[in-house]
This record gives structure tokens, C-alpha cells and sequence, in this order.
């Protein structure tokens, strides 16, 4: 978690809980709280401060689900959006954006064919998007016929920098005149349009003799897969590609769009990737599974692609576990099967809370692989997730809709 005062980092804490004292002069700030997760989704929270005359104010993040309102009576689906692509990266959402004169909690939204949505947080209204933008040139397509299935446009996480109202997207596209290449946006995030003068297209070549390389040269082929969340620090937005001879990393400064970093890991052997489900590049190591004590564990289909597990807390209270069961996704040879949200006791995992198979209006449909939900709080809007081409926010609420 961190906090940016009128657009400066000014505290940072890797903990599910941020309670801290801030020294400020006499006088109104613009602050916001960046609150991130181990698969490299983040939302921002915007809040106006003001200090009197004793210089300093305090400011506290916590959680809003609990034990205790997490069931099948008191939460349940809200509302979903349509979208024109699968959602392989994690939703981003940031509070109190001006869009278009208006004020908004925005969840931003990238999906598989290039395009990037702009969602109201809270209020279906219309199902119209803010914006929408497609990242697609003239005579250009998402790619197909790659492992991702059906399309393969963004596939990683984008990263935001509250700083500059920036977001940053990875996308890969083809044409008949260039072929497949990559290219690194920077939007803004309240119309779309592109900033900085991007985008800019991705190409990085280094020293190697492993089998990629020509006359000694490795570069990066558009077969690799930029799959691991995009990530904001010093200045700079650092990418990671994978699932080809050899694993990139690449660094870009975050207001040129020049070039600043280029990393291969395996110029002269193959098999190394950067493609870790989105873990960002935050110095996390994932070994792809989850082992449980003898005691409890989750009741998780067996036969089905597994979960992507995450945690809601207050600090060390209401302690909970999400998971999204993907069942049999669509990108599979086998019949696909409804995706299922399940929430259980973190300190008992043989208790399950809730599950939206319990109440019919919220089962959200087919899954996808390796899709990446977050956990917020936002206004009244406590929980957002995607299976196949629609988006999900659920809340805890006495009235369902």
C-alpha cells in the first residue's frame, strides 16, 4: 500500500493494513491510497485532506468485508458489463476520476481484442461505458491461431500512475503490412486517448547464441507473451515477456516512452521466461501451487483448471479467502462449465461462506483461464470479478438486484 500526497510518493508499507501519521503544513492536499495485491492488480482511493493548524493527519485503509456479511442472504452479483473480448488482465480501479465533468469510481477494463474500457464502479445506469478505446490501427487485428485462444490482444495486467492520470497497456496486434508486433500505450484515463506520444512499438535485441538467435543476435520475437502485470517504479514501466526461447525484461521511461532497460534471461540457453500469473514484477517467485495444512482445506472440484486465490482482511480480522473456481473455461477441448466465486473462513478453510452457485442471479457463467479478480473498496461497491466477456461487481447489500 502507498500514499501519494498532491501526486508525490510520500509513504509505502507491503501490509494488508496502512494506519500511519503524515506531517503536513497547515493547509488542503490532494491525496490518494494505492492498495495492490500479490497478482498485480491495485485500485487507488482519492482523498481530499485537510490539514489545521497542528500539521498533521492521520489516514487509515481497512477492509469492509467480514465474516459476517459475506453469505448467500446479505451478498450477491450487482450488475455485469459487456465487454467485446475475453479479460485475461486483473481490472484496475481508481476512485473519484472527473470524466467528462462528472466525478466517478472507474474500473478500468482490458480485454483480448485490443480494447480498454472505462466502467462507472457503482452504477450500471445504461451499461454504456465512460469510454472505450480499441488500440488497433487501420488494417490491423488482434492475433489468433496463439495459445491464447480465441484472441490474443492484452494479455497482462496494466499499471496506473495517479500522478499523471497515465495507464499503461501492453497490447500486440497484426497487419499484412508489419506482421505482429507489440506496443506500449499510455492513456488517459479520463477520455483514452494516448499520451506522451505513443504508443510506442516494442523491440529489444541482445548479444545470444541460443537457438533464437541470427548471426549472434537475440531478439524479441512477437511468439513470446507478455503476460506479467506491467509495473510503475522510479520513473520507469517495466515489462515481462515469456512462453518463447528465452524470458524479456524491458524498461521504459513513464513520461518518453524511450527505451531505458533491456534484460534477456537466456541469451545463450533456451528455456527461461518472465510469465508469471500476473504476478507483476514486485520480487514475488510463484511455484504454480498452493499446499494446505492437514487440518482444513477449500472443497474445490477435482478435474476442473484450478482457483486463483486471494485475501480480503482488516488487518488481522475478517480474514477471508476468495477463490474463482474456473471449472472447465472455454479455451479447453472439454464442455465448458459456469465459473464459480467462492469465499471461506482464512483461518478455517473447511468453512466456506458463500458461493455464487447458492443463488442462481449470481452464478457469472464460463470461466476463463487464469483470470484475475480484486478485491476493493470503493463508494458502495465492495467486490469486482470477470468470467468470459462480462464484468461482475458484487456487494454486500440487504437488496439484491
Amino acid at each position: 500500500m502507498a500514499i501519494y500526497v498532491n501526486n508525490k510518493l510520500t509513504y509505502v508499507v507491503n501490509a494488508a493494513k496502512m494506519n500511519t501519521t503524515l506531517s503536513l503544513a497547515a493547509g488542503k492536499y490532494s491525496t490518494t491510497v494505492e492498495e495492490w495485491d500479490h497478482c498485480g492488480g491495485a485500485s487507488y482511493t482519492k482523498i481530499a485532506v485537510m490539514v489545521g493548524g497542528g500539521g498533521k493527519t492521520g489516514v487509515t485503509v481497512t477492509a469492509s468485508l467480514s465474516l459476517g456479511n459475506v453469505n448467500s442472504k446479505t451478498f450477491g452479483k450487482l450488475f455485469s458489463y459487456l465487454l467485446d473480448g475475453y479479460a485475461y488482465a486483473e481490472p484496475l480501479l481508481m476512485s473519484n476520476v472527473t470524466i467528462k465533468g462528472a466525478t466517478h469510481n472507474v474500473v478500468y477494463v482490458a480485454t483480448e481484442r485490443d480494447s480498454v474500457y472505462a466502467f462507472d464502479a457503482n452504477s450500471y445506469g445504461s451499461g454504456t461505458p465512460l469510454w472505450q478505446v480499441s488500440l488497433l490501427q487501420s488494417g490491423e487485428t488482434p492475433l489468433t491461431g496463439s495459445t491464447v485462444l480465441p484472441n490474443q490482444g492484452i494479455t497482462s495486467t496494466p499499471v496506473i500512475d495517479p500522478s499523471s492520470n497515465t495507464i499503461y497497456v501492453v497490447s500486440i496486434q497484426k497487419s499484412s503490412a508489419s506482421g505482429s508486433t507489440f506496443r506500449l500505450n499510455a492513456l488517459d484515463i479520463t477520455t483514452g486517448a494516448q499520451k506522451f506520444g505513443g504508443p510506442v512499438t516494442i523491440h529489444a535485441s541482445v548479444p545470444g547464441t541460443n537457438s533464437a538467435a541470427v548471426n549472434g543476435v537475440v531478439s524479441l520475437p512477437s511468439s513470446c507473451i507478455q503476460r506479467a502485470a506491467l509495473l510503475l517504479t522510479n520513473g520507469n514501466v517495466y515489462l515481462g515477456f515469456g512462453s518463447c526461447h528465452s524470458g524479456w525484461l524491458l524498461g521504459y521511461d513513464a513520461r518518453t516512452l524511450a527505451q531505458t532497460a533491456v534484460f534477456n534471461a537466456s541469451p545463450n540457453l533456451n528455456g527461461e521466461g518472465t510469465y508469471t500469473a500476473p504476478a507483476g514484477i514486485r520480487q514475488f517467485v510463484y511455484s504454480g501451487k498452493l499446499t494446505y495444512g492437514a487440518e482444513t482445506k477449500p472443497s474445490i472440484l477435482t478435474g476442473t483448471r484450478g482457483t486463483t486465490p486471494f485475501i480480503s482482511a482488516d488487518g488481522t480480522a475478517n480474514g477471508i479467502l476468495w477463490m474463482i473456481d474456473a471449472g472447465q473455461p472455454l479455451q479447453t477441448s472439454s464442455t465448458p462449465t459456469s465459473s464459480t466465486l467462492r469465499a471461506y473462513d482464512a483461518n478455517d478453510l473447511g468453512t466456506e461462506l458463500y458461493d455464487s452457485g447458492q443463488n442462481a442471479a449470481d452464478v457469472p457463467g464460463f470461466g476463463i483461464k487464469f483470470s484475475s479478480p480484486i478485491v476493493a473498496t470503493i463508494g458502495s461497491t465492495r467486490f469486482c470479478q470477470f468470467s468470459r466477456s462480462a464484468f461482475s461487481c458484487l456487494r454486500p447489500s440487504a437488496v439484491r438486484r
